[in-house]
């Protein structure tokens, strides 16, 4: 009788935990999740991840603009990150009230995954055009929403256009692979839960990474696993993820670990081509570090660990290769001037820093006033010392018609003389000019007689 009833307790045990672990499994289902033509990004909508610290103006803007606007975005803050009793003192929820109103900010803090698979709470999500995850214990995160119908919903979200955006636990939950996800510290970096929401495909993501040291920790987990592409942000710095585009935003530093274009361990490993750096007067579109620090065209080297991006620069993720900023397009007339000497029709692009012969030093000389617009050294003649002080027709009037100033040019390049010997210089010299060619011409002449009889 005791064997009897034993068994029949057994059987009713067994029959408890094979219920549970089948309502457990049916809760767990992986959700569906379509193919996608991009290789790590959203096929539609966006992502902003951030890593952790303050979220700058410039983030924001860029928040709100792809959740469709202040007048038209609705938020979802999602809290669970930072543990019980912190949905009613989120500062990421009280700074998006502000921006687009009380009514247009919710709370979702969900306990369990049952709670997660009701659809009546799950109302204000499917209207939202923007979630924010916020910091804490990533894990706490998955625990929660992984591979059930909110998962399902915020993915939904992004099919809609709109926008998914986290910081610190909040950014690396948006990875496949869920980094410093231990129950016990984030110190140990593949730990007890490994599973993010995968809004990122293919990736693992870390943050505080300058501000924690943590810089270097992705190196050696992407080189192991290098159909993923590992991103580090700093602090007050996010990216922002369309398609497979990605764009640094805000204060410091977002890092690229990818394996082997980027990490390396030989010298002569096979890596992809970078492209160009258009402006190399410039640094590229961002620089790699490790045995040495510099600024490179986006190239691959064997011995630089990650790719650093600023604010501003970009990179493809599908192509994983930097994407260089536009081309700069300068005016033809160079810098300052504002005046492109090839635009006035017949002009010649040289004239205006070509003297003329035997220029005119008359400033109402029309040729010297068109040029003092374009270039104000035109209007200076080349001077050079005379080989006569008169007008003979050896040394004819310029074709302007005004005779070039001998006397000034002289008394410019002689040296200072004594007074008495300078006025009969002048003297000897306007005696000179008065003469007429006729008149000097006999003198000329029998001059030329008398040395041909010698």
């Amino acid at each position: 009788m005791k064997n009897s009833m034993m068994k029949t307790l057994r059987k009713i045990t067994f029959a408890v935990l094979l219920a549970s672990v089948t309502f457990a499994a049916y809760a767990q289902n992986p959700i569906k999740i379509n193919t996608s033509e991009t290789r790590h990004g959203p096929e539609n909508g966006a992502l902003v991840i951030i890593g952790g610290g303050g979220v700058t103006p410039e983030i924001w803007d860029k928040i709100l603009d792809l959740a469709g606007g202040k007048e038209h975005a609705k938020f979802v803050v999602v809290t669970n990150a930072a543990g019980p009793g912190i949905n009613n003192r989120s500062g990421s929820a009280r700074a998006l009230r502000e921006f687009v109103g009380e009514e247009n900010v919710s709370i979702l803090d969900l306990k369990t995954i049952r709670e997660a698979n009701d659809d009546k709470n799950l109302e204000k999500l499917r209207q939202a055009s923007g979630v924010f995850f916020d910091g804490g214990r990533q894990w706490r995160i998955a625990d929660a929403y992984l591979n059930t119908l909110a998962h399902e919903e915020f993915n939904k979200v992004l099919e809609r256009g709109g926008v998914i955006a986290g910081s610190s636990a909040g950014a690396s939950i948006q990875g496949s692979f869920l980094w410093r996800g231990d129950t016990k510290t984030p110190d140990i970096l593949v730990g007890d839960h490994t599973q993010g929401l995968g809004f990122l495909k293919s990736s693992v993501i870390d943050q505080h990474i300058l501000a924690r040291n943590r810089q270097f920790d992705l190196i050696e987990f992407v080189k192991g696993a290098p159909q993923l592409v590992g991103i580090g942000l700093d602090e007050s710095t996010a990216v922002v993820v369309i398609r497979d585009e990605l764009e640094v935003v805000g204060k410091s530093i977002a890092t690229i670990h990818s394996y082997p274009n980027i990490i390396s361990d030989k010298p002569e490993a096979a890596v992809t081509p970078q492209p160009e750096n258009p402006n190399p007067a410039e640094p590229a579109a961002g620089f790699q570090v490790g045995s040495r620090v510099r600024y490179s065209n986006g190239s691959a080297d064997a011995y630089k660990p990650f790719l650093v991006l600023k604010s501003g620069q970009k990179y493809d993720l599908k192509e994983r290769k930097v994407i260089p900023p536009p081309r700069r397009e300068f005016p033809r007339g160079g810098f300052g001037t504002g005046v492109n000497p090839g635009a006035v029709s017949g002009a010649n692009p040289n004239a205006a820093t070509t003297p003329a012969a035997n220029p005119s030093t008359n400033p109402a000389d029309p040729a010297i006033a068109n040029s003092v617009g374009a270039n104000p050294d035109a209007a200076r003649p080349r001077r050079s010392r005379p080989t006569s002080n008169a007008t003979t027709p050896e040394n004819p009037a310029t074709p302007t018609g005004d005779p070039v100033n001998t006397k000034e040019s002289e008394k410019t390049l002689e040296p200072e003389k004594p007074a008495a010997e300078q006025e009969k210089k002048e003297e000897t010299a306007t005696e000179n000019v008065s003469a007429s060619p006729s008149e000097n011409k006999p003198a000329d002449e029998k001059t030329a007689n008398e040395a041909a009889q010698k």
